[in-house]
């Protein structure tokens, strides 16, 4: 397994754009969608949950993209198998 890295710093790529407290609740949600863990994120698990919020509509799906682009520039791309 990869790094981790916490919730804090995961929900740091969306809270500009949704604001802390609504980017928690959106990452903690879709988490829970996903059956993973919302304390702590590998690159791949960060980048799903992006995915998926990146398809919701407006400014939700817009700052889900950005934050899958600053996630992959800050931590790295995911390891190829």
């Amino acid at each position: 397994m990869g790094d981790t890295h916490s919730r804090e710093s995961f929900v740091g790529y969306l809270a500009g754009s949704l604001g802390r407290e609504a980017a928690d609740g959106i990452v903690v949600k879709t988490c829970r969608e996903l059956k993973l863990d919302p304390t702590r994120f590998t690159v791949e698990s960060a980048l799903q949950v992006c995915e998926l919020i990146a398809q919701e509509p407006g400014l939700v799906g817009i700052a889900g993209r950005f934050a899958k682009m600053k996630l992959i520039l800050a931590w790295g791309a995911p390891k190829k198998a």
